[in-house]
């Protein structure tokens, strides 16, 4: 919407405002990254686990079992996708 805006309304260079947006965005992650996340990093770099959801009988198959049918709601919708 920023790169629209400034492309159209202001004839503004597409290239040049996509640059100035990428390293406007690296910057603004690492101000986040040092003031948000260092001040209080229990709460904001322990986030809390999905829960595993086993399906009933194919997650005791011996060895794939495990690997295919013990997983998280992600890792279901990975398969579907």
């Amino acid at each position: 919407l920023v790169l629209a805006v400034f492309s159209i309304k202001y004839i503004v260079n597409q290239v040049i405002v996509g640059v100035v947006l990428n390293v406007l965005v690296s910057g603004l992650t690492g101000f986040l990254f040092s003031t948000v996340l260092s001040a209080d990093s229990d709460t904001w770099n322990s986030p809390p686990r999905l829960p595993v959801l086993p399906v009933p009988l194919l997650a005791d198959i011996p060895i794939i079992g495990p690997i295919l049918f013990r997983q998280t709601i992600v890792g279901y919708l990975m398969y579907v996708a």
